[in-house]
């Protein structure tokens, strides 16, 4: 690594630990800061720097952003009966859009727009300022020495960076999501991993938008700015959440594909790969495992006595251990069951091919891989599974975690948790080390709601070993 390359990384995880402060930094506005800084702007809410400092307060925005001619900022949508409101426009561009429109019927609907509406007192003085030349515009530091003026009055600790930070602070101390974060302050689609699998609905960031604007104003003697009601069910985000009733009929059809290779004893190449894939399927939407060659890896990858699995899916330094629920660990008994019986019939047929068979039942090959079909073109295991499922299900192998994502976040589980599971944490986080503060009984319980949401809600088939009896 170079000189440059290694400050580049201390400083990224520097910002990093800045963006974890705790309640109780000395740098953090108290809620005095806060009380004197909106009954200051209220007073003259026209005026250029009341707009600019309340609009950062109230939407976790730089004044930079508030500013930036690229950030489409409108009164009005078709979509959106603003009132009057003004409301700034982010794009997350996550898709592909030719790739797009090859699943359209498989998945829910989400426009390419968030919207983070800017409260009605604010947005006639935020237009002006935006027409204005940038030359003409507030400057970062002309706003800093009105509010070091505003300090010395009230003795305050005002600053641009406070302010703008204020709402992320609240967001962590309510436990609000990173990516719920992300798309009201405008944050760009890197910002956090879990913004490219999340479908958010524009009512629940308006939602939280609200109840965030009440803490602002509670104890101030003002009234806090109002909120449209918007009947209209708008999403956008991620367009690869997979409608629950496709899910269902892919795995039932699934299911009936494995049950025809049944039905041809001749080909146990064949059937050992659709059962493979089906069980591989059936795991990968419980733990949210990300489709790579190696899926699991091998065997001793699971703790089949306390259902633990050690998944590795994200670069050679990170893993994280989740739970694989009750009929997770059905499904995965069955398919090592299957391997033994398959085993006994490929010993003296197949020799190659049992000692493939062989090595995944002793953890020296990994346990989900295929054998692959007679003139098949397949060169590897990601891409068999793909061929395999194909012409039934377009959609991208990784539609597990788009949905796992996003009901995890409508369920409002806690976002250290979710993103634990998800393995969307940054470098400096600890849930997968020997300081982590995720519990056991947190693991086991998100894993059960998944297969409660998942597996039984949706009807999904546990498959038997297909060979057993034989």
């Amino acid at each position: 690594m170079s000189p440059e390359q290694g400050r580049t990384s201390v400083s990224k995880h520097h910002m990093a630990r800045r963006q974890k402060r705790l309640y109780g930094d000395y740098e953090l506005l108290t809620t005095y800061d806060i009380c004197k800084l909106i009954q200051v702007c209220s007073e003259d809410i026209s005026r250029t720097e009341h707009a600019l400092l309340l609009s950062s307060l109230l939407t976790g925005r730089s004044i930079e952003q508030l500013l930036d001619p690229a950030i489409d900022f409108k009164r009005s949508s078709p979509a959106l009966p603003l009132q009057g409101h003004g409301v700034f426009f982010s794009s997350w561009q996550l898709q592909n859009q030719k790739t797009l429109s090859t699943i359209s019927s498989f998945t829910h609907d989400s426009f390419s727009q968030g919207a983070t509406l800017i409260a009605i007192e604010v947005t006639g003085s935020l237009q002006k300022l935006r027409r204005l030349e940038r030359e003409c515009q507030p400057t970062e530091e002309s706003l800093q020495r009105y509010l070091s003026k505003i300090n010395r009055s009230y003795n305050t600790r005002l600053s641009l960076a406070r302010i703008r930070h204020h709402f992320h602070v609240w967001c962590v101390q309510f436990g609000i999501s990173e990516v719920v974060y992300a798309a009201i302050s405008g944050k760009p689609i890197g910002y956090h991993a879990g913004i490219y699998y999340t479908r958010l609905s524009n009512n629940v960031l308006l939602e939280k938008l609200r109840q965030y604007w009440q803490c602002l104003y509670k104890g101030t003697g003002i009234e806090e700015p109002s909120l449209p009601e918007i009947e209209a069910k708008l999403f956008w985000g991620s367009n690869r959440v997979p409608i629950d009733t496709q899910v269902s009929n892919f795995y039932r059809d699934t299911a009936k594909i494995v049950g025809r290779a049944k039905r041809a004893p001749r080909h146990l190449d064949l059937l050992h790969d659709y059962f493979c894939a089906y069980c591989l399927l059936i795991l990968m939407l419980l733990t949210g495992l990300r489709p790579t060659n190696k899926f699991f890896g091998p065997i001793t990858n699971f703790d089949l006595s306390t259902g633990f699995v050690a998944i590795k899916d994200k670069g050679d330094a990170s893993r994280r251990h989740v739970y694989l629920p009750p009929k997770g660990q059905t499904q995965l008994k069955q398919y090592l069951d299957f391997l033994e019986v398959l085993s006994r019939y490929l010993r003296f047929r197949e020799p190659e091919q049992y000692q493939v068979i062989k090595a995944k039942l002793s953890g020296n090959a990994d346990l989900f891989t295929f054998l692959g079909e007679r003139n098949s073109s397949a060169n590897n295991d990601l891409q068999r599974l793909r061929e395999l499922f194909v012409h039934y299900y377009p959609m991208p192998l990784n539609w597990n975690r788009h949905l796992l994502r996003t009901k995890l976040e409508n369920a409002k589980y806690p976002p250290d948790i979710i993103d634990h599971f998800m393995n969307h944490e940054s470098k400096l986080d600890s849930s997968h080390g020997q300081f982590s503060s995720v519990s056991r009984a947190a693991l086991i319980n998100i894993a059960h709601f998944i297969e409660k949401q998942t597996v039984d809600e949706l009807g999904i088939p546990l498959l038997a070993n297909p060979l057993k009896g034989k």
